[in-house]
């Protein structure tokens, strides 16, 4: 994700040999018999874990009036 400081999803690029495809069934769907490569995307949001955030009580009473004030959230109400 081009621009996120840590973004949470890897795209992860898995190639399929050209001989393997035409030798043999590939695996996978039908619809990825011809594909070459075959793109996935890996959560790394559990390996990249930080630890507990402090001042979670400050944290989310800070949100939750930024929430409070926002116009999306006056969108939800009315």
């Amino acid at each position: 994700m081009f621009g996120v400081p840590k973004p949470i999803w890897k795209p992860r690029i898995k190639f399929q040999e050209y001989w393997h495809l035409v030798q043999s069934k590939p695996e996978g769907p039908p619809e990825t018999y011809h594909c070459t490569y075959l793109i996935d995307w890996v959560n790394q949001a559990v390996r990249n874990y930080d630890g507990l955030i402090e001042n979670t009580r400050f944290l989310f009473d800070t949100k939750q009036q930024q929430w409070d004030t926002s116009l999306t959230c006056k969108a939800f109400i009315s």
